[in-house]
């Protein structure tokens, strides 16, 4: 049976190629046989009206296509629609193309009972055709809630973007009654587009205990970046910070970056970022000068979109200004982040985080340290994350994160523990 099949598909291809290639030109023959038999037992996909690349004069094309195969073809895709067929050693498909593009790709995918698959494609071009720009624009809406017990609140410093405020902010409850809980609300919205992106929203953060309501803080922020090909980017945030119910400083941060991606033959990428960080802050209080911050940073982002997992280092270094020359410091810090990101399931975080700070104009409580002769503090970061994802709507995910600092001047240790729930639309 197998050989009479042979037999008649040969007949077929006699019969109808040399009405196909006449059509199309002799010239096209050779390129056309050479690459149907690069695909071994795969079907071949022969057309007279369309070739590799061509300029179509009309608008509305209809294409004549023909798949012959030694097994039964049993299925066609022609531009990701799957065509009605009915299977068999030879298929023929008509389709009508309109070409409103100044460029058109034409995929074609034909696959027999054997699961052997050719793919073929057609560049078509309309020159001095006159295209309407679409305005590709996607909004965004993201929040998160948080829900944490907070076991050293006098040590909350913590902001977003990393951008830290003095270290006379501190809570008024006492060590032995230290533990309080807070609540952190997020919300973010947006738009991006091909080249760029912009955003705006707010950060609160709000204390159980009426004694922690001077730490109390709500950040008002909006930015936006424009990406220049693959390699270069420039973002600005700008950040209003109240603490306690009074304004406290305005901080612009503007952070141009080269970028360098690649990506293997399994699919996943890895991207280094290297950033440049100039942020001015402007306190409000008279008893502080206006403050900077400078830094370079080199960001590792691998992904991998079998395991879909997100693999973050960071590497940066600085210096920082707070407004109150004893707290100018320089710094070296490094992190390692592991992020699960599948649509939906059970997802784990982990992570870790040290820095050094070296504060060139105070002093420690005691020199007869390892640490030296001026302030040194080494804050670091332990964190650990489970929880549930359902698609990109909502996530709900237990977290502790264990920070510390080792410091001749200001050591202390602290524990968040408790829920986060957060999405976007």
């Amino acid at each position: 049976m197998d050989v009479i099949t042979d037999k008649v598909s040969r007949l077929l291809t006699i019969i109808l190629a040399p009405v196909i290639f006449i059509a199309a030109g002799m010239s096209w023959v050779p390129q056309a046989f050479a690459q149907d038999e690069e695909n071994g037992d795969a079907p071949q996909i022969l057309t007279s009206d369309l070739s590799r690349e061509m300029t179509a004069e009309a608008e509305v094309l209809t294409v004549n296509f023909v798949f012959i195969d030694s097994d039964s073809i049993v299925r066609v895709v022609i531009n990701g629609q799957e065509e009605q067929i009915t299977p068999g050693d030879t298929v023929m498909v008509s389709r009508e193309f309109r070409f409103t593009e100044d460029k058109t790709l034409v995929t074609v995918t034909a696959t027999d009972s054997e699961g052997n698959t050719h793919e073929k494609s057609y560049l078509v071009y309309r020159p001095g055709l006159e295209v309407e720009k679409k305005l590709d624009i996607n909004f965004f809406l993201s929040y998160s809630m948080r829900y944490e017990n907070d076991s050293n609140p006098v040590m909350d410093l913590s902001l977003p973007f990393g951008l830290q405020v003095g270290e006379e902010i501190t809570g008024a409850v006492d060590d032995a009654e230290q533990a309080d809980v807070r609540n952190i609300f997020e919300v973010i919205t947006g738009a991006v587009g091909e080249n760029w992106n912009a955003f705006l929203g707010q950060s609160a953060t709000f204390y159980v205990k009426p004694e922690n309501s001077p730490i109390e803080s709500r950040v008002n922020f909006l930015g936006g970046g424009y990406r220049f090909g693959s390699i270069a980017a420039v973002n600005v945030t700008m950040l209003d910070l109240n603490v306690g119910g009074y304004d406290y400083a305005f901080n612009t941060k503007i952070a141009p970056e080269f970028r360098l991606s690649s990506k293997d033959d399994e699919g996943s990428t890895s991207t280094h970022r290297f950033i440049l960080d100039f942020t001015s802050k402007d306190f409000a209080s008279d008893n502080q000068v206006d403050g900077t911050q400078t830094g370079l940073t080199w960001r590792y982002r691998g992904v991998d979109p079998e395991k879909q997992d997100i693999f973050i280092s960071d590497i940066a270094f600085g210096d920082s200004t707070e407004g109150v020359e004893k707290t100018d410091y320089s710094y070296f810090k490094t992190r390692l982040d592991w992020y699960n990101r599948w649509d939906s399931g059970i997802k784990f975080d982990i992570g870790f985080g040290i820095e050094h700070r070296n504060y060139p104009n105070d002093l420690p409580l005691s020199t007869e340290t390892p640490l030296g002769a001026k302030r040194v503090d080494m804050p670091g970061r332990i964190s650990f994350g489970l929880g549930y994802q359902y698609k990109t709507v909502i996530s709900v995910m237990w977290e502790y994160t264990h920070l510390f600092n080792i410091s001749n001047k200001a050591p202390y240790e602290r524990i968040l523990m408790g829920f986060v729930v957060k999405g976007s639309f």
